[in-house]
């Protein structure tokens, strides 16, 4: 194990603590896991980007945020029945963008281009035989970085990944004293893990992931 990764499974096992916890709810459809992951990006979760998504579900999937039975396909129907513009201001009620576009626009890219794959479904996608050139092609549209990649692959149920955002970045500088890059991220949390799954399976990079979310998004520095 490398002396940083050491420091941070320290630092993560003496400040945020280790502890297996009711799992919350994961989506299964992926409309919704494009929605929560470009809609998070830069944002407030709790405070704008869950109600944004919420208010996506209350208005076309009669407010089953967990449904199964909502594919690329119907999402890209649905956006274009209402119209992008009309979504955003009168179901979504929000007008962020990302990397200079409209966040609902990098949304609908992105369904675009997981249909073009024949990406329908979190079956299709963790089927998909070429994972490199998925996210090759998804990091090809503007908006979409390293952390909208990982988060999207994490929901879909990747749980070798960590989203690599602002709070991942934070505790990785807290715990070794300086920033890495995105790629040193999920190396240094997969070193963690693999540090301590045979003690605590649960403890995936993705857990430990909602880990320090949860605690860097309720800190006060």
């Amino acid at each position: 194990m490398t002396e940083n990764g050491k420091q941070l499974l320290d630092y993560i096992q003496k400040t945020i603590g280790i502890k297996k916890s009711s799992m919350p709810n994961y989506y299964h459809s992926l409309p919704i896991c494009i929605l929560d992951d470009i809609y998070s990006l830069q944002s407030k979760y709790e405070t704008i980007t869950f109600p944004t998504v919420k208010r996506f579900a209350d208005h076309f999937l009669g407010g089953d945020l967990y449904t199964d039975d909502y594919s690329t396909d119907d999402f890209i129907r649905d956006l274009d029945t209402e119209g992008l513009h009309n979504v955003m201001m009168l179901v979504l009620n929000n007008r962020q963008c990302v990397g200079g576009r409209r966040k609902i626009d990098v949304c609908y890219d992105v369904a675009k281009k997981l249909q073009k794959l024949n990406i329908q479904t979190f079956d299709d996608f963790n089927n998909y035989n070429d994972k490199e050139y998925l996210s090759f092609n998804l990091r090809q549209i503007k908006g979409v970085g390293d952390a909208a990649i990982d988060y999207l692959f994490m929901m879909v149920g990747d749980d070798n990944r960590v989203k690599p955002d602002v709070h991942i970045h934070h505790c990785i500088k807290d715990a070794i004293g300086h920033d890495v890059s995105n790629e040193e991220c999920q190396n240094l949390f997969r070193e963690v893990s693999l540090a301590i799954i045979d003690e605590m399976p649960f403890a995936t990079p993705r857990f430990l992931d909602g880990l320090v979310w949860t605690y860097y998004s309720k800190a006060k520095f």
